[in-house]
C-alpha cells in the first residue's frame, strides 16, 4: 500500500470510522435477512417500526415458514411491495429451514439462491455476519456494494483498493 493510499484510507477511516453500523433492528442473522428484504424500496425506519410488531407475532423462522400469506401481506403492507416480499419472506424461511437447517447461509452464491435475495442484500448479511469483507481493520464494502464501488471508482479510490475476492 503506498504512502498516499495509506493516508487517503486513514482520513476515511478517521472521517467515518470503521465499524459496521446496520440500522435495521434485528437479534440474528435470518431476522436481519427478513428485515432488509423488507427494506427494497422503503426506508430503514418504516421497516424498524413494521419489525417491532413482525418479530414478536413470528419470533421463529418456523413461523415465518407457517405463516399465511394474505396475513404476512396485511403485516408488512407499509413496506410497500408487500405481495412479493410476504412471498418471498414464506419461501426464503421454508428453504433456509430445509436446505440450511434453519441456519442463514454465509457464502454469496448460497445467499443468492435464496427467494428474494440478490447481491445487495447477501452484502448486508455478510457484511455484518461474514466480515469477509474485513481486512487490515477495515471494511472495504458495504451493504450498497455496487453503489459504493461506482462512487470509489469515480474518485479514483477503487483503482487503489486491491478487490477482496467474492465480495466486489
Amino acid at each position: 500500500m503506498t504512502k498516499r493510499t495509506k493516508e487517503i484510507l486513514d482520513r476515511l477511516d478517521e472521517a467515518y470510522t470503521t465499524e459496521y453500523k446496520c440500522y435495521l433492528n434485528h437479534e440474528t442473522p435470518w431476522q436481519l435477512l427478513i428485515a432488509t428484504m423488507l427494506s427494497a424500496q422503503c426506508t430503514d425506519a418504516r421497516v424498524n417500526i413494521v419489525t417491532k410488531d413482525l418479530f414478536v407475532k413470528y419470533p421463529t423462522l418456523r413461523d415465518f415458514a407457517n405463516a399465511d400469506l394474505k396475513e404476512l401481506e396485511q403485516d408488512i403492507h407499509s413496506t410497500g411491495f408487500y405481495h412479493n416480499k410476504a412471498k418471498n419472506i414464506i419461501a426464503c424461511s421454508r428453504e433456509l429451514l430445509e436446505k440450511f437447517d434453519g441456519e442463514v447461509p454465509r457464502s454469496m452464491e448460497e445467499l443468492t439462491s435464496l427467494a428474494g435475495v440478490g447481491r445487495k442484500t447477501a452484502n448486508v448479511i455478510r457484511g455484518r455476519y461474514n466480515r469477509a469483507s474485513e481486512k487490515g481493520g477495515r471494511v472495504y464494502i458495504t451493504g450498497e456494494s455496487e453503489y459504493m464501488r461506482k462512487i470509489l471508482d469515480m474518485a479514483g479510490i477503487f483503482k487503489i483498493i486491491q478487490r477482496v475476492e467474492g465480495v466486489i
